[in-house]
């Protein structure tokens, strides 16, 4: 299929992905200098869950609950739980990682959904996004950046020194909610928009590249930004004229960057 003469085609798709490249690195720039990049990936899944169960429950009880509704409602949760915690330890994101996987493909069997929608949830899809997804993504976007642009130095305060600012007093709790939220929103709304794998690799692979590579803060969310705008783009046509997994593809050219920041490194 040529590119331009299948403009239409693809045009929600890529656009999708841009809107959520750009949001998604730069919470990952955030996510990494907190040390917690395991926890948009349970996320991630978690909010996956969550559409599968609104799919379920749809078929189960005859009714016709939008499937974002599921994915907000368990991410949110989940950022309620990480934000309270005070250890940096990865046990119970790996284990939510696993159990909601597990869950995810048990649902599946009990539900009629075709199983190309369950497929583009968990991986991406380059077809199946509907504008109305578009525009929820953009939204969500544009309040995250709002909220980032307004809080940017107590994010960082609690981001670099989360004992010391609680030791003076200063409320870190209420902005590592806010903090987690915005990870929340974004991941399940880009996990039902362009799936869960690709969600994952976009946000945290290019903001590690990113710090590989450049120590300011400015820097570090620019190159992100880049690294996985690049990544998406060209990881979607690629599978769009090679007909492979968009999600997969993705990933696989976000890690390669990643790796070579690695080598760049280490011999630097």
């Amino acid at each position: 299929m040529g590119i331009i003469e299948n403009y239409d085609f693809w045009r929600d798709s890529v656009l999708a992905l841009v809107i959520a490249s750009i949001t998604l690195s730069y919470l990952g720039v955030w996510a990494s200098l907190k040390k917690v990049v395991y926890q948009p990936l349970a996320i991630s899944q978690i909010s996956s869950l969550g559409v599968i169960l609104i799919f379920f429950i749809n078929e189960k009880f005859k009714l016709s609950i939008a499937s974002e509704i599921g994915a907000i409602v368990l991410a949110l949760l989940m950022s309620f739980y990480f934000s309270s915690r005070k250890s940096g330890a990865r046990e119970a994101e790996v284990y939510l990682y696993i159990f909601a996987s597990a869950l995810i493909f048990l649902l599946g069997n009990f539900i009629r959904q075709d199983l190309h929608d369950i497929q583009s949830i968990l991986f991406g899809d380059s077809v199946l996004i509907e504008f109305k997804q578009i525009i929820y993504l953009l939204i969500a976007s544009v309040l995250v950046f709002i909220i980032y642009i307004l809080f940017y130095k107590k994010f960082l305060y609690i981001s670099f020194d989360r004992d010391g600012s609680a030791a003076s007093g200063f409320n870190a709790y209420k902005y590592n909610v806010i903090i987690y939220m915005s990870f929340a929103i974004i991941i399940s709304i880009s996990s039902n928009t362009i799936g869960a794998l690709p969600t994952f690799g976009i946000m945290i692979i290019p903001a590690l590249s990113s710090l590989n590579m450049v120590k300011s803060m400015r820097m570090a969310f620019t190159l992100a930004i880049f690294i996985s705008l690049f990544s998406s783009i060209s990881g979607y046509f690629l599978a769009f004229t090679k007909e492979l997994p968009v999600g997969a593809t993705i990933v696989a050219i976000s890690s390669t960057i990643y790796l070579i920041t690695l080598i760049f490194k280490k011999n630097s």
